[in-house]
C-alpha cells in the first residue's frame, strides 16, 4: 500500500517532467501514505515481538502466538492508524491554500503540502509531533528492547548451532528494520536547510521503494529452495566464467 499510493504518480511525474494534480487527490495520497507508512511501523514492532517470543520463550510461542492474537492484533493496529490519521487530515482540509501551488517533490508529502498553506500550522505541527510519537518512536524503541532481550538471550545459549540459528531467525526482520528504519531517519532527521530539500526527495526513495523491493530478497534467503536456486546459478556462472 504504501508504495501504491506513491510509486504511479512518481512515474508520471518523472515520465512528464510536471504533471497537474488537484488538492483532494493530493490530500488522498498523503492520507493512504500515512496510514500505511503508520501501519508499516506497528507491523514491524509486531514482528519483532514475534521474534522475542521465538527466541526467548520458543516453549510458549505457540500458545502466546496464534490466529486469534494476529487477527486481535492487525485488527486494532488499523483502527489506531485511522483514527490518528484522519484526524490530523480533517485538520489539513480545514487550511487555506491561498499562496504557493506548486511542490517540488514527486508525492505529496506532509511538509511540502504545508508550505503551501497560508493557515497557522502550528497546532498542527504539535498534533503532528505527539501521533509521530506513537506511531514511529515508541515501536522503534519497542524493537530496540526486543532485540536486546534476544540478543542476551541468544549469548547464553551454550552451543554455536543454537546461537546460529538464534541469530538466523532475526536477520531476515533486523536487516529490513535497518532499511525501513534508517531511511526514515535520513529523510525527516537530516538538517533542514535549502539543498537538504532536493536529497530528501531521492532519500525518500529507500523507504518509499528500495525497502519494499528489498523485503522479499530478505526473507525468501531463508526459503531452501531459493538458497539451492543461488547455489545453482553461481556454480553456473562459474563454470561459464572459467570457459
Amino acid at each position: 500500500m504504501l508504495t501504491t499510493s506513491v510509486v504511479p504518480l512518481a512515474l508520471d511525474i518523472i515520465i512528464k517532467d510536471e504533471i497537474i494534480v488537484s488538492l483532494a487527490s493530493c490530500m488522498t495520497q498523503l492520507y493512504w501514505f500515512c496510514i500505511s507508512s503508520y501501519f508499516q511501523n506497528f507491523l514491524i514492532a509486531a514482528m519483532s515481538f514475534d521474534r522475542y517470543l521465538a527466541v526467548c520463550n520458543p516453549l510458549r510461542y505457540s500458545s502466546l502466538m496464534n490466529s486469534h492474537v494476529f487477527l486481535q492484533m492487525i485488527i486494532g493496529f488499523w483502527i489506531i492508524v485511522f483514527l490518528l490519521e484522519s484526524s490530523e487530515i480533517l485538520v489539513i482540509c480545514q487550511f487555506k491554500f491561498c499562496g504557493l501551488d506548486y511542490i517540488d517533490h514527486f508525492f505529496c508529502d506532509f511538509g511540502p503540502i504545508l508550505q503551501m498553506s497560508t493557515s497557522d500550522i502550528s497546532g498542527l505541527m504539535l498534533q503532528d509531533l505527539v501521533i509521530s510519537i506513537a506511531v514511529i518512536f515508541l515501536p522503534f524503541v519497542f524493537v530496540i528492547v526486543t532485540y536486546i532481550f534476544i540478543v542476551v538471550t541468544i549469548l547464553q545459549i551454550s552451543t554455536s548451532y543454537g546461537r546460529s540459528k538464534g541469530f538466523s531467525t532475526c536477520s531476515s526482520h533486523l536487516a529490513m528494520v535497518c532499511t525501513y528504519y534508517g531511511s526514515l531517519m535520513l529523510v525527516y532527521m537530516a538538517p533542514s536547510d535549502p539543498s537538504s530539500d532536493s536529497m530528501n526527495k531521492y532519500r525518500s526513495l529507500l523507504y518509499i521503494v528500495v525497502s519494499p523491493l528489498m523485503n522479499p530478497i530478505l526473507y525468501s534467503l531463508r526459503n531452501q529452495e531459493i538458497k539451492r536456486a543461488l547455489q545453482k546459478c553461481i556454480g553456473s556462472f562459474k563454470a561459464v566464467s572459467r570457459i
